[in-house]
């Protein structure tokens, strides 16, 4: 269970405008993400600790500076 937490955190990661440099990374990890949401004892990591990850994400989305992924 914690290597998956570390590969999502990688792929949120992944998201951040520190990664404007592989464009390609950002889209393969949004659809990666996107199919691990989908299943349901995935989705319980995503909302451990108060829904950390999900806070994360939407902390990114709404980054004005992150606007290239």
């Amino acid at each position: 269970m914690q290597k998956k937490m570390f590969v999502i955190k990688d792929l949120v990661t992944s998201l951040s405008h520190k990664n404007k440099d592989n464009t390609e990374a950002a889209m393969n990890a949004s659809a990666v993400l996107i199919e691990l949401i989908e299943n349901e004892k995935t989705m319980e990591l995503f909302l451990e600790k108060d829904a950390e990850l999900v806070g994360t994400m939407m902390e990114l989305a709404t980054d004005p500076s992150n606007y290239s992924n």
